[in-house]
């Protein structure tokens, strides 16, 4: 993980643990983490790097501690001083904030390939040139490619021209022109993310996730309006961050209204296990879509049992920054 990746996560008002961007950005979703996402503000960004095992080297942090960006306590947390604070502003300055349903996900790494190979073949096919190397995706996605291209090539290229083009429109100026300078076209190489970063004076880690914000919005603007010409590009790469079997364990209590522990017996799993499906409700429902009331309230008598407690202190915790949001 780059430092300013590093950096753009972390914080000036309060510790951070960088491992807890290494599992966001590679897609970690242990209750946990998610709770750690949650508090951070990071949750939009979870899997947003998956695949690339994201790593936060001690050489990283130390790069920055070096260099006066960050402060360290003794577990390892770390937080933005105020020269790292100036550094942050301009890296956020960079970012595309994200659309869509936190709750829900798309592969944006899948559909960078895809709509990168498509914009290519739709560029050669234009300029009736049928001899150049295609970009290298995965068999699959290369196949998905293919088969949008062969029920789509009589109408070329508006059929990717007006979705693409009616995006760019909505962007500011410098997110359409990263976007657009890394396509790859006829005799148009496109650029990497090292010669942007170059360019922009920031890692390549930064245009990188740029340009994947720049994508998962993409992804959500043709589906939104239902551009049905460039959506089997992405269709199937819609999944739900909030899981299955959380879901269900949350349907029992709210729609059958039993309790953790008839939960527990109808799905035949541990209390612990409802409890942790429970929590991760919490943290993908907005706040009144959570029967907080049932949990938190004022107790004459300590609570003993030492997990009832702690998933107490922690649906507290969200709650709380449920209120902050």
């Amino acid at each position: 993980m780059s430092p300013d990746l590093v950096l753009l996560f972390t914080n000036s008002t309060e510790y951070r643990r960088p491992k807890v961007f290494e599992n966001i950005l590679n897609g970690k979703k242990t209750v946990s983490n998610l709770f750690w996402g949650l508090q951070y503000g990071l949750l939009p960004e979870l899997g947003m790097l998956h695949g690339q095992n994201v790593i936060v080297t001690e050489t990283t942090i130390s790069a920055l501690l070096a260099k006066g960006l960050i402060v360290s306590d003794e577990t390892g947390a770390i937080k933005l001083t105020e020269a790292g604070t100036s550094k942050q502003k301009r890296l956020i300055q960079l970012m595309p904030p994200l659309a869509g349903d936190t709750t829900r996900s798309v592969n944006v790494m899948q559909f960078r390939d895809r709509f990168l190979l498509a914009a290519q073949v739709t560029s050669e096919y234009s300029y009736h040139n049928s001899k150049y190397y295609p970009l290298n995706i995965p068999l699959f996605d290369s196949f998905i490619v293919k088969r949008w291209f062969q029920t789509t090539k009589a109408e070329l290229p508006n059929t990717l021209l007006t979705p693409l083009t009616g995006y760019l429109s909505e962007l500011e100026t410098q997110w359409a022109d990263i976007f657009t300078r890394s396509l790859v076209g006829h005799q148009v190489g496109g650029q990497t993310y090292q010669q942007l970063g170059l360019e922009l004076q920031v890692d390549p880690e930064i245009i990188e996730l740029v340009t994947l914000h720049l994508y998962a919005n993409f992804a959500y603007y043709l589906v939104s309006r239902s551009q049905q010409t460039l959506l089997p590009l992405v269709a199937d790469l819609f999944g739900d961050n909030w899981t299955s079997s959380a879901q269900k364990t949350y349907q029992l209590f709210i729609n059958q209204q039993l309790t953790v522990d008839q939960i527990a017996q109808r799905r035949s799993i541990k209390l612990s296990t409802v409890r942790e499906h429970l929590l991760e409700s919490a943290i993908w429902l907005p706040i009144d879509r959570f029967p907080y009331q049932q949990f938190l309230v004022t107790r004459s008598q300590p609570i003993t049992n030492k997990e009832m407690a702690f998933f107490n202190f922690r649906l507290s915790q969200i709650y709380r920054s449920k209120l902050n949001e």
